[in-house]
């Protein structure tokens, strides 16, 4: 298993409310991690360091092959969730705070994939790239009623809108996705500084051209800030090596 991760604060905001984490769980099974902050002050910087610390340390203590992935998944985002909401309550400068939260564990030729807000996880397979994950926010939820194009929704005031975060409320329901991988698959995490920024045929392209993901990741934080990099740019990548022939 190949993968990489990288973050930039891109060229407008002061800070990265980007954190991410990309490591092995246990033999056989990677965990990748990108969440997306938001508060005032460093509210968000609080938030998504939190939410990635807190599923980090969750799915390592109980990591061992073939585990619940999806159970574990499951604790380790309701832990999260409680630790960003209870450590707003108890601090006035982070009081509303929140974040995005988009994790996958590999396990094999199976990926895991939990989410919550506008993070996306995305899968590139035979010259496709497929999102996996649906937004949680209000202009996604108007797209899906029928109510904006894409087009439209990509200049849509609302567009930033969460209908869900982790660290919000006391309670957070993740969607859960369970995928079957190929030899060759590649799979992007990434914050919206990336997904707002390039379309899915230019991220496409990227993925395509460079076998080398740590040269993907590179070359697609660059042409997001080539395009204004007007937030924070977070890119995980994992790839399923291909089959060589004996």
């Amino acid at each position: 298993m190949r993968f990489v991760g990288k973050s930039h604060t891109g060229q407008v905001r002061p800070s990265n409310e980007d954190s991410y984490k990309v490591d092995m769980l246990c033999e056989g099974a990677c965990l990748l991690v990108v969440a997306d902050g938001m508060g005032g002050c460093q509210a968000g910087e609080v938030a998504s360091e939190l939410a990635v610390k807190v599923v980090w340390d969750t799915m390592k203590t109980a990591a061992r092959p073939g585990a619940d992935w999806e159970g574990l998944l499951r604790v380790a985002f309701s832990a999260a969730n409680k630790s960003i909401f209870e450590r707003s309550r108890l601090c006035a400068d982070l009081s509303g705070m929140g974040t995005t939260l988009t994790a996958c564990v590999i396990d094999g030729l199976t990926a895991y994939v939990a989410h919550v807000g506008d993070s996306r996880a995305y899968l590139m397979r035979d010259a496709r790239l497929i999102q996996v994950t649906n937004d949680h926010s209000v202009v996604a939820e108007m797209v899906q009623k029928g109510q904006l194009s894409q087009e439209e929704a990509q200049s849509h005031p609302q567009r930033s809108v969460l209908t869900r975060a982790a660290g919000a409320y006391a309670h957070v329901d993740a969607d859960l996705v369970t995928l079957s991988m190929r030899a060759g698959d590649t799979l992007l995490l990434c914050t919206d500084g990336l997904s707002n920024m390039l379309s899915e045929q230019e991220i496409l392209r990227v993925l395509q051209n460079h076998c080398d993901l740590e040269w993907a990741a590179s070359e697609l934080i660059h042409l997001a800030n080539l395009r204004g990099g007007y937030d924070n740019i977070t890119v995980v990548l994992a790839r399923i090596p291909e089959v060589s022939a004996s």
